[in-house]
């Protein structure tokens, strides 16, 4: 069965292809696997969609942007790049990280 033929969204089975099929044989060390699983428990659940300002972060720094176009998400993102001078933000690495790869490519 697809995921798009659910009644409902299953959560439970799209934080299993992410995090077992898809990084399963990358991530090795139990813990990082562990760790990886409870990262994407924050993602993948029926809040970021029911709560209009879902906060991914305890900062609230992090929310989803609401519903909307192409471009309004577009926008949205591009409204959030102050986030990459946020001194006290948990994923910095990560974002800077995605910021250099986006760089690279231009």
């Amino acid at each position: 069965m697809f995921i798009n033929e659910y009644d409902e969204v299953p959560y439970d089975a799209i934080t299993y292809l992410t995090g077992e099929c898809n990084y399963g044989g990358r991530v090795t060390d139990d813990q990082d696997r562990r760790l990886l699983m409870t990262m994407l428990d924050d993602f993948y659940n029926p809040s970021v969609v029911s709560d209009p300002k879902y906060k991914f972060s305890p900062s609230g720094s992090y929310i989803a942007p609401p519903k909307g176009t192409y471009d309004e998400y577009v926008a949205f993102i591009k409204v959030s790049q102050w986030l990459l001078d946020d001194s006290s933000c948990c994923f910095k690495g990560v974002i800077l990280n995605l910021y250099c790869l986006h760089m690279c490519r231009k």
